[in-house]
């Protein structure tokens, strides 16, 4: 496991979001349009949105799984099962995912900003109404939430975890592709801008960061815990 420092993990989140601001104002004046307009014509009537679709819907079934890991893991140590190290990354992780979920919707009401395609309740959009922009505290409306994108942030949270634990190259591949999947399928069906997808991965980074520190902590307690209680055993 990386060894996390705290105050590395702030310098390291306010450095990155000194870089992504200025990426973010980019995109929205010059990119967003233009990428928005080439991947919804070139892919509005795709044989594959059916892929396009999974993919872009990885974060949902994060996001509605981690309450029945947690479950399931409480059920297992009523039961008097060992708690391993897997348990406590899942548990971090999953209490990550379900933090992100009411913080990143309060962001969306603040921002307010109008997606690039329609496809909920008929959203005025980029595509069908040339709307584009912030709405700055919109009544919180399905219409005008799609900065910064939930989807994204709760993909790197798992990315993000998965980078930190493990170090081999199989593991940090898959960390890599989880966010990558996830933000290609958003663009691809209009579902997201992607200065959306920028912030929201680097909300994720951010959360993810803290709670990777703090699993951290907890297995170096328990190790100092476990070889503790061993050396006193070993006295006896």
């Amino acid at each position: 496991m990386l060894a996390l420092k705290l105050n590395k993990v702030h310098k390291f989140n306010l450095l990155a979001l000194i870089a992504i601001i200025p990426i973010i104002i980019i995109c929205y004046f010059f990119i967003d349009r233009p990428l928005t307009e080439l991947t919804y014509y070139n892919t509005a009537n795709s044989h594959f949105s059916f892929i396009y679709l999974f993919i872009s819907n990885l974060a949902k079934y994060y996001f509605f799984s981690s309450p029945i890991v947690l479950t399931i893991i409480f059920i297992r140590n009523c039961l008097g099962y060992k708690t391993t190290k897997l348990t406590w990354f899942m548990i971090a992780m999953c209490f990550a995912i379900l933090f992100t979920f009411p913080f990143n919707d309060e962001l969306k009401f603040i921002f307010g900003r109008t997606w690039p395609g329609t496809w909920s309740n008929n959203n005025p959009s980029w595509i069908q109404d040339h709307v584009f922009g912030f709405n700055f505290f919109t009544i919180k409306s399905n219409a005008y939430m799609s900065f910064p994108s939930g989807h994204s942030a709760t993909s790197m949270i798992v990315s993000t975890f998965i980078w930190h634990t493990y170090r081999n190259i199989p593991a940090r591949i898959f960390a890599l592709m989880a966010i990558l999947l996830q933000v290609i399928g958003l663009l691809l069906l209009s579902h997201h801008w992607l200065s959306d997808t920028i912030a929201g991965m680097y909300l994720g980074m951010v959360v993810g960061n803290y709670f990777s520190y703090f699993f951290q902590e907890i297995m170096n307690f328990r190790s100092r815990h476990i070889d503790h209680d061993s050396q006193f055993e070993n006295i006896e």
